[in-house]
């Protein structure tokens, strides 16, 4: 597999991260199995959270996987209106506690103020921590009304719909279904 391959849709890091686990029904594609697979996948994410290091320590990996499925199953909720794990709040306001945060202004002559956050934590921790902050972030905006899963046949990657028409993640998801519309109206059964 190619760095082409991997399911990078260019959304929210926690939706990215989100993704990272591709269901389907005959089977799960876990884009994170392990430090090198989450190296790879963070280097063609580009997420501004930052990369995985290269070094980690014995259980930094398992947390990651243990922060993404709660991502999941939280946007899951979310898209769904439906009442989300209680652990996977927990482990996401785990995560985000792994940092410290330092808000800071900026206010230069003659433009206007703007904020930075600025994580303290570097390493795993503080790619954690801005990872479950940005997931806290987005199920808290207004964003979170456009999550969508997609309608593709057996794709289970989820996108914000920016556009009132868009129902599926990818073109390759909107072709698979066009097919298959065909084929049931040339043949009668898929």
């Amino acid at each position: 597999m190619n760095d082409d391959d991997l399911p990078i849709l260019g959304e929210a890091a926690p939706i990215e991260l989100a993704n990272s686990l591709y269901l389907t029904e005959e089977e799960a594609i876990d884009f994170l199995a392990d430090d090198a697979a989450a190296r790879r996948w963070f280097r063609v994410a580009e997420l501004d959270q930052g990369p995985w290091p290269s070094r980690t320590k014995a259980g930094e990996h398992r947390r990651l996987v243990a922060l993404r499925n709660a991502i999941k199953a939280l946007l899951k909720a979310a898209e769904t209106a439906t009442v989300p794990p209680r652990s996977a709040v927990d482990e996401v306001n785990r995560c985000a506690r792994l940092s410290p945060v330092v808000a800071q202004l900026s206010w230069p002559r003659d433009e206007e103020p703007t904020a930075k956050v600025r994580f303290e934590q570097s390493g795993v921790a503080g790619l954690l921590a801005r990872l479950a902050v940005a997931t806290i972030e987005l199920l808290s905006s207004d964003d979170v009304d456009r999550l969508r899963r997609c309608e593709g046949p057996g794709c289970s990657m989820m996108f914000l719909q920016h556009h009132r028409r868009r129902r599926f993640c990818h073109e390759s998801c909107s072709h698979r279904a066009r097919q298959m519309r065909y084929y049931r109206r040339t043949r009668g059964t898929a």
